[in-house]
């Protein structure tokens, strides 16, 4: 059998037809059902190199947005943005921020914006208007391909 993407569309359903299909041409086949553990050994394999990718991929950091340093010249609904410095991040990245419960309330009176952008050293965000607080932040790091 040839190698299955496991964490690609279909590639999973396609790993089940495979073993569905091996367990019924086995029909009491000692050889069959040898030749399925040794597949089931090596999808468990790709699972764990896919996974230990996707681990080693990502990281995070805390962060602050702070109320100094906001610009007026964000898009249509979002008038305001900020770049926050973020070392060893490029525009191909992805970053999923995580307020602190504390910034919560601040962060809702400002508006800001639920999506940011990675930019070669920094992560963007929006708002409607400037906080009148300090937002606390951690944001996780997924990198993005070459």
């Amino acid at each position: 059998m040839g190698k299955i993407r496991a964490f690609t569309p279909g590639g999973l359903q396609t790993m089940l037809s495979k073993i569905v299909q091996i367990n019924v041409m086995a029909g009491g086949n000692s050889s069959a059902i040898t030749k399925l553990g040794e597949d089931l050994a090596a999808f468990a394999e790709l699972v764990t190199e896919e996974l230990r990718g996707k681990r080693d991929n990502a990281w995070c950091a805390s962060c602050v947005l702070p109320v100094a340093g906001w610009v007026r010249d964000g898009p249509s609904g979002y008038p305001y943005r900020l770049d926050v410095l973020a070392e060893g991040i490029t525009g191909r990245d992805r970053a999923e921020v995580v307020l602190e419960p504390s910034s919560q309330d601040t962060a809702r009176k400002c508006a800001l914006c639920p999506s940011c952008e990675t930019l070669d050293g920094r992560i963007r965000f929006w708002a409607t208007s400037i906080p009148v607080a300090d937002i606390a932040a951690e944001y996780w790091i997924e990198k993005g391909g070459e």
